[in-house]
């Protein structure tokens, strides 16, 4: 607030009365640079600049009329910029009411209304060099102008691609490879106006590779594999990875933000991995996925020095009772998850651990946990570390 001093004197010249009197300062704010206009697509930004006039802003305040709107005070700077990218949850009208303070107490007010659209359905894929054209119909506006808009960064699109009878055509390059969605605005001299939205992928859409896949896609564990997610098309900035594999000690830990994955498996890991991993712009961007299998071996029968420290009673092999008695010989590595073979030596290892009093169901021929089990019983017994998987010296006991 400005103060100036008033003075009135009497008319016979003796008093002289001088008041300060309040003249409210011309503070006001507005917004300007508002992008990419007063509507935006859900998981793309908006920005605009808030502008004071007749005072030094040095705080802001936001409210807005949507409910449950995931804008705030937050999104705007210390410099008065305004960044805020709308999830799926804010479609709709939203209206913006800003507040500007100094120290001094003054203040001011400014709204800026804005749309969220929904994210468009996909739309078509065309190669770079390629021509892209749609028309615009409408039936309401009276002889409408138009502007056009892309929320791809770095879009070579621009008005200039769009005639006034609505006809648009554009000739992406090699640049413009990504997903682009187009808005054409139309609005004519009576205040009327209209929007809609073209999406269109230029190029392949976004992918991963692995590459540098180490040792292989066959690991013994205790060894560490790695390799190296490489996305095209899109720059991801967060990955993730997960695994089918139960009790894997996969995690997201095991792969960092630039997509390279480390891995040690440890023996309980030992069976087929089928790994996939995710790629994903932001928190709802752009995002693709893509697999790797891994199977986890043992050492090649090598003794794992760890030993066992818990052997059950019920371990030991039956004096009476011939392992070898069936005639079948084991030559094959087996874990969980996966027989190398056509699948006869899981029944035969279920039938011979069945024989020893090792396995108490019916044998099925799939490795999975009962017999994982199992086996590490048969270990312990024969005072062979309980892994869980048959290598050598599993099949070595198990052929006596």
């Amino acid at each position: 607030m400005n103060k100036t001093r008033y003075c009135i004197a009497s008319t016979l010249g003796i008093v002289a009365l001088c008041v300060p009197l309040s003249v409210a300062s011309a503070a006001s704010v507005s917004i300007a640079a508002l992008s990419p206009g007063q509507s935006v697509i859900a998981n793309n930004r908006l920005t605009f600049i808030i502008v004071p006039a007749g005072f030094t802003a040095e705080a802001y305040q936001l409210t807005d009329s949507f409910p449950d709107s995931s804008a705030s005070a937050a999104d705007i700077s210390g410099a008065g910029n305004f960044f805020w990218a709308p999830l799926p949850s804010d479609v709709g009208t939203h209206t913006f009411t800003i507040t500007a303070e100094d120290g001094s107490g003054d203040s001011a007010t400014a709204t800026q209304t804005v749309t969220v659209l929904p994210v468009p359905s996909p739309g078509t894929t065309i190669m770079p060099g390629t021509k892209f054209s749609f028309t615009v119909s409408q039936s309401e506006l009276v002889n409408p102008s138009y502007s056009v808009s892309d929320a791809f960064s770095g879009s070579s699109v621009t008005s200039a691609n769009l005639d006034a009878s609505g006809n648009f055509s554009w000739t992406p390059d090699q640049s413009q490879n990504g997903s682009h969605v187009i808005t054409i605005y139309a609005y004519d001299s009576a205040g009327h106006n209209a929007s809609v939205t073209q999406a269109v992928q230029v190029g392949l859409g976004p992918t991963l590779t692995v590459i540098l896949l180490s040792p292989g896609a066959q690991v013994p564990f205790g060894t560490t594999t790695s390799f190296t997610a490489t996305p095209s098309n899109f720059e991801p900035t967060s990955f993730s990875v997960s695994d089918n594999f139960t009790g894997s000690t996969v995690s997201n830990n095991n792969i960092t933000t630039a997509g390279a994955f480390s891995w040690m498996p440890q023996a309980s890991d030992v069976g087929v991995h089928l790994l996939t991993i995710k790629g994903v712009v932001g928190t709802f961007g752009q995002s693709t996925t893509t697999t790797q299998k891994i199977t986890v071996v043992g050492t090649n029968g090598t003794a794992v020095p760890a030993p066992i420290s818990i052997v059950t009673a019920a371990a030991s092999v039956p004096a009476s009772t011939s392992s070898k008695g069936d005639g079948y010989v084991f030559n094959n590595f087996m874990g969980y998850g996966e027989d190398t073979t056509d699948g006869s030596d899981v029944l035969e290892l279920q039938k011979r651990l069945a024989v020893l009093g090792f396995f108490s169901v019916v044998p099925t021929g799939y490795f999975g946990s009962v017999t994982q089990l199992s086996v590490k019983k048969f270990q312990a017994a024969h005072n062979i570390t309980a892994t869980g998987f048959v290598g050598s010296l599993t099949r070595a006991a198990l052929n006596k």
